[in-house]
């Protein structure tokens, strides 16, 4: 089972103080900035920045144009091309997607789902069977030991 918490700061000034512990504590980070507005874009540099002094470098992040819906087509400021290559130049995945028309949402979640598991597991992958080390107990030894142990005889 899978539980995803979260955290929608919609980058307002207000909760700048409190983003850092949310980013400390993530196992995924999505960053989002609207397709029809340059400077929500423009604040995706900041908000990298701001992220890469908080979390580990291996927390799986995932860049992501909302409003890419048919009403915005000839709205859209940012193009997907330009997108996409400031994701890669800052090592993101990248999605484009509409809140609106439900688009690419469920791709988006199942995505980042799928790399924190991968993430998880690959934490766990150093830990093998031949370096645990294990000691037989003999259940009779230790009773002896008990018995011995006490002052008064029962």
């Amino acid at each position: 089972m899978v539980y995803e918490i979260t955290q929608d700061t919609a980058g307002q000034e207000r909760f700048r103080s409190i983003t850092s512990s949310y980013y400390r504590g993530a196992d995924g980070i999505i960053i989002v900035y609207d397709v029809t507005n340059k400077a929500s874009f423009t604040q995706v540099k900041d908000k990298i920045t701001e992220m890469e002094s908080y979390c580990e470098k291996t927390v799986p992040r995932i860049l992501v144009g909302n409003k890419n819906d048919n009403d915005n087509k000839t709205n859209k400021v940012i193009s997907t091309d330009a997108a996409l290559e400031y994701a890669k130049e800052s090592n993101l995945l990248f999605f484009e997607v509409s809140v609106k028309d439900n688009k690419n949402i469920t791709a988006l979640f199942n995505e980042m789902t799928k790399l924190v598991l991968k993430q998880r597991l690959e934490e766990f992958e150093p830990i093998q069977n031949n370096n645990i080390t294990t000691t037989r107990i003999d259940p009779k030894q230790t009773t002896e030991n008990i018995n011995k142990k006490k002052c008064c005889p029962t």
